[in-house]
């Protein structure tokens, strides 16, 4: 097996954010994303991006195609040691964007590789027994009735994991209406896309403890302040990781036990070769395992997500969408419920169906003030 690389494709899209009964906000904003698709002369590996900066795939995209000229006509058996040279091209750019747009092509060639050798990834080092829990991210509401109106659809769907992005503002309120609704036998997770200085944090983790979230989502502002994350994870469960942008902040924050659930983000971190030296820091230590994932109905970074914890035999819990895939834009190979989502095929499960829809405009998306 000696197939080489003829081309590296970033691949903008616009797939409908799936509107929730009564619908969310962001339904523009996160209908938005990057695909990267890796050639050769017989098969296709996919990979995503997520486009954190500014909300664009285009200032990726052409971070892509730059990348491009170091990956054409090498061998996909040499996924690790392309990602070496990826890395130390832009590694006096830092992080960010640049491992960022490093992470699609990681995960395309991964997929290509296991595609090759005709295996799902997940099982390409021996099948291990690991389970995946799913749950359920909303947007942000502007009204509180209708995000427990739309909370009730997801129970109704079978949902018993969900996520919520309101503002700092709102969401202790919020939630003290989710468990007045709902009771305590839900789990229900709070992101605060680092909206907080330590002090208003504090004061926000002492008003919420009581009502028992299995987690705080990036709290701090900035995010990776891991001195202030480990006082707020003294008072509650503090979840963050989607912005670290390499294993050693992960030491550090394992170090410091900064957080208790470990977020690490595969279409951000630079994809399946340095996530799964993460993973095998994460397993030694015993720490718990939440993919970030954005549920902006990609799902290839979903999908690489589970492919990693099955090749490190490590438990997970799973970011998604609070919907089904949407298979006028997917083929995909999954057994899929409310709670769990296993994967399987050759690959990593999935690949999009083109032509996919294009993006014409660009808006930013901004968390907070």
């Amino acid at each position: 097996m000696d197939a080489q690389i003829i081309d590296v494709i970033p691949i903008v899209s616009r797939i409908p954010l799936t509107p929730t009964s009564p619908p969310q906000d962001w339904i523009d904003e996160w209908s938005r994303q990057l695909f990267v698709k890796v050639k050769t002369d017989d098969l296709d590996g996919w990979g995503e991006i997520l486009p954190a900066a500014f909300n664009s795939p285009r200032v990726y995209a052409s971070f892509v195609s730059r990348f491009r000229d170091y990956v054409v006509g090498r061998r996909i058996e040499d996924v690790e040691e392309i990602w070496e040279t990826l890395r130390k091209v832009a590694f006096s750019g830092g992080y960010g964007v640049l491992v960022g747009s490093i992470s699609g092509i990681d995960i395309a060639l991964w997929d290509l590789y296991a595609k090759m050798k005709k295996q799902y990834l997940g099982h390409i080092h021996g099948k291990k027994e690991v389970s995946i829990t799913r749950y359920a991210s909303l947007s942000r509401y502007s009204r509180l009735d209708d995000l427990i109106s739309a909370c009730h659809n997801m129970v109704n769907d079978g949902f018993t994991r969900i996520k919520l992005h309101q503002t700092k503002n709102d969401t202790v309120e919020a939630v003290r209406r989710f468990r007045e609704e709902f009771g305590y036998d839900m789990e229900l997770m709070v992101d605060m896309n680092a909206s907080m200085k330590l002090k208003e944090a504090t004061q926000f983790a002492n008003e919420i403890q009581k009502y028992e979230v299995k987690w705080v989502e990036e709290p701090i502002w900035p995010p990776d302040d891991l001195f202030s994350l480990r006082e707020i994870n003294k008072i509650v469960p503090v979840a963050a990781g989607e912005n670290f942008f390499s294993f050693h902040e992960f030491q550090n924050a394992l170090y410091l036990e900064a957080v208790t659930y470990y977020q690490p983000d595969v279409t951000k971190v630079g994809g399946i070769t340095p996530t799964m030296r993460i993973l095998d820091m994460l397993k030694e230590k015993g720490a718990k395992l939440s993919f970030h994932s954005r549920p902006h109905n990609g799902w290839i970074g979903v999908f690489a997500s589970i492919a990693a914890a099955n090749m490190a035999g490590m438990n997970a819990m799973i970011e998604t969408p609070p919907n089904s895939i949407p298979e006028k834009y997917f083929n995909y190979r999954a057994k899929i419920s409310a709670q769990t989502i296993i994967t399987h095929g050759h690959g990593i499960g999935i690949e999009p169906i083109e032509p996919l829809p294009e993006l014409k405009d660009e808006k930013v998306l901004i968390f907070h003030s």
